[in-house]
């Protein structure tokens, strides 16, 4: 499959994350809801959610301002409405912690600073003292979500994992087409852990449909898990982030985990 095709505008899986998201985002907006004019996108520095994220909610009104008029305040105005007129919806952004300064993460976090309105959220990792001021009222109001709603890391969401179980039912038709080989073995990048846990449920969902026969059904067929981030490696060599079922993503016959 050729994730980077799905989108002329930025491609990759995250497109499938959004699918939903913002369809959900879209639809709360229209029906009045206050939280959803304003949507914190988070992730690491050089995060493809977050540049995905940037791009794609432009589609559905989010930061719909005038180029020529739009500007990027310290205090996270984005500019281009007249005075007494609502603010369009606005996508903040958030980065907590750095990523490595390689070639892909430099080039995604310019590529969202090069628009001109994407609003900050005030809690980077280059801002300590005002980072953790506001740590508290950034946590209390992702949990009440009456100020803004957060789009946690990855896009790690009911809709997100929704959105990626769509790839593995059409990884299935094309399967059943001859247009792809029916495969032992996926490997996935892991990060939040939003694309591998659709693509886990994809596949019971499959074997569901098919009777447990065809496609996605080898015998040796696992999907592999492999770590892209120096934290969660951390985090599963010491309390088994991924794999234990306090943390919500359980083992089952298709799923094996390779540590990174």
């Amino acid at each position: 499959k050729r994730e980077d095709l799905i989108s002329p505008l930025y491609g990759g899986n995250k497109v499938r994350t959004l699918q939903h998201q913002l369809a959900v985002c879209e639809s709360r907006l229209h029906q009045g809801g206050k939280a959803f004019r304003n949507v914190v996108s988070v992730g690491t520095g050089g995060s493809n959610q977050v540049v995905a994220m940037v791009v794609h909610a432009r589609s559905c009104g989010y930061d719909a301002v005038d180029d020529d008029t739009a500007t990027n305040d310290d205090n996270g105005g984005g500019g281009g409405e007249e005075e007494g007129e609502e603010a369009p919806p606005r996508i903040h952004i958030c980065w907590p912690i750095p990523d490595a300064p390689d070639l892909d993460n430099t080039l995604n976090l310019l590529s969202v600073l090069s628009f001109t309105n994407p609003t900050t959220f005030q809690h980077n990792w280059g801002d300590k003292l005002t980072g953790i001021t506001n740590l508290r009222r950034a946590l209390h109001g992702a949990w009440t979500q009456k100020e803004f709603i957060p789009m946690m890391l990855g896009g790690n969401s009911p809709a997100g994992v929704l959105g990626q179980i769509s790839g593995i039912l059409e990884l299935a038709e094309q399967i059943e087409k001859g247009e792809s080989i029916d495969p032992q073995r996926i490997y996935v990048p892991v990060g939040s852990g939003c694309t591998i846990s659709g693509l886990i449920i994809g596949v019971v969902l499959v074997r569901h449909l098919k009777g447990g026969k065809g496609v996605l059904c080898h015998a040796e067929f696992k999907i592999v898990g492999c770590n892209v981030h120096e934290q969660m490696a951390f985090l599963d060599r010491v309390v088994g982030f991924h794999l234990h079922p306090f943390f919500f993503i359980h083992a089952v016959d298709c799923y094996s985990y390779v540590e990174g």
